[in-house]
């Protein structure tokens, strides 16, 4: 993809052609062209932007993970701003919000995100470190997606009916220890997920 940096700025552009393309749909051929990416970069001392399309995750990728995979026709990248802010050398708060991409077009929903990770790292004597980060990820439906939300619950019955609201709130701790006399490295991975959940059953 060719990029250009000048005053402060990096610019990327990439163009993307499908000609009887099946990894869209394996079943059909997919013929278009246009341009797949574009982003905008700049950094100001602490605080840094990004604009146009990006790829980003929060962690290991289980809260949100905006990513590609061209082998197989994955470019789920988000179409919007990021903005990042280095609080100190070992720590950075991060938010960004957009639409998902789709092709060369965008979905409705509006994804809308924050995170705050660090490093932390005992003395020489202690032989620890600690890398905790918390994030957030919260979607606003559109209106069709509302609507067909709306209209598989009403095949429910009344009972079973309801509104579902989840905010995912995702805490992920890496604790690599290494011990110099036995020369070994122990990486248990912590991950915990909370979802809390505001449910109205209908009637």
């Amino acid at each position: 993809m060719p990029r250009y940096s000048n005053w402060g700025f990096d610019f990327g552009i990439r163009m993307d052609f499908y000609q009887n393309s099946n990894l869209i749909n394996p079943q059909a051929s997919f013929n278009q062209q246009g341009i797949g990416r574009w982003f905008i970069k700049k950094s100001f001392s602490k605080l840094g932007f990004e604009a146009g399309y990006i790829y980003d995750q929060i962690g290991s990728g289980i809260l949100y993970r905006a990513y590609e995979q061209r082998n197989l026709g994955l470019d789920n990248a988000l179409y919007g701003l990021k903005l990042n802010y280095d609080i100190s050398p070992d720590w950075r708060l991060k938010a960004f919000s957009g639409k998902q991409k789709k092709q060369f077009e965008t979905y409705e929903s509006l994804i809308k995100g924050l995170s705050i990770e660090g490093y932390l790292q005992g003395s020489d004597s202690s032989h620890w470190s600690w890398a905790p980060g918390f994030g957030m990820t919260n979607r606003t439906l559109d209106d069709a997606s509302m609507n067909n939300l709306l209209a598989t619950l009403g095949t429910y019955q009344p009972a079973d009916q309801f509104y579902l609201l989840i905010i995912r709130i995702h805490l992920l701790c890496s604790i690599p220890f290494r011990s110099r006399m036995w020369d070994f490295i122990w990486r248990p991975p912590l991950k915990m997920m909370m979802y809390c959940r505001m449910l109205m059953v209908g009637g």
